[in-house]
């Protein structure tokens, strides 16, 4: 699968499946995204997840260990798995099986690279007016397997084999998000600033009259709180978040 490379994607192909996580690359460390697929109408993350038949799911239902996609033969699904070796499903089975050395030497080597050149701005930075982000995304595997054959000892062949596999990531993508914290003046009740540049009033929850229907406050003047109003326990949590910069 192109899609990340995690071999557990290729069970949305099976009938019967339909994958739950949104359209985007699910590498092999996104546990989550892997086991969200529907199977026989179940939500995602209520089926049988193993590779060689034992399971390899965690306690809450995602995908443990996804192994290198070269070293897998096959991801086998049964949608409806009513086998009684299986009880950790109310959905079905995915099994991910995976290859075996031979009697000759054989190997594969893979290389896959996105072009930052290639990659498009997203929604919101054209939104902004920002440039396209530099990106860098390599993922590299290797496998290589054969018989167990040690010269004058022990000759494997049709007997015992070994297969190694290796897969390697590496990728950077700059965080574009930026998010907004109190500003020194918020952090003490002084929103006078923000009065001033969007109109927005704090009023006092404590002046609420009511005129029939109609409830009405008076706002702090100059959009100032008092100090004696300042809730103790939000000012516990100011320490935690970052000033602004």
């Amino acid at each position: 699968p192109s899609n990340g490379g995690t071999p557990m994607m290729m069970v949305a192909l099976a009938p019967g499946v339909i994958a739950t996580s949104q359209p985007n690359q699910v590498l092999p460390f996104a546990s989550g995204g892997a086991s969200s697929f529907s199977m026989a109408g179940m939500p995602n993350q209520q089926n049988e997840l193993l590779t060689d038949g034992v399971p390899n799911t965690t306690w809450d239902g995602r995908l443990a260990y996804s192994p290198p996609k070269d070293a897998v033969q096959e991801v086998r699904a049964k949608v409806f798995e009513t086998d009684a070796a299986y009880g950790h499903t109310a959905g079905g089975t995915a099994n991910t099986i995976l290859k075996s050395g031979a009697n000759k030497l054989r190997g594969t080597a893979s290389w896959q690279n996105q072009p930052n050149n290639l990659v498009a701005n997203n929604f919101f930075n054209n939104k902004s007016g920002l440039p396209t982000q530099v990106t860098h995304f390599n993922q590299a595997g290797l496998t290589v397997g054969g018989p167990l054959f040690v010269p004058k000892l022990f000759d494997g062949r049709n007997k015992v084999f070994w297969l190694f596999a290796f897969e390697d990531i590496q990728s950077s993508s700059p965080n574009t998000t930026f998010l907004t914290v109190p500003t020194a003046a918020m952090r003490e009740g002084d929103f006078a600033k923000l009065l001033a540049v969007s109109g927005t009033a704090i009023y006092d929850p404590y002046s609420a009259v009511r005129t029939g229907t109609v409830t009405t406050r008076t706002a702090y003047p100059n959009n100032r709180i008092p100090a004696n109003r300042l809730n103790p326990v939000s000012l516990k949590y100011l320490q935690f978040l970052p000033q602004p910069n």
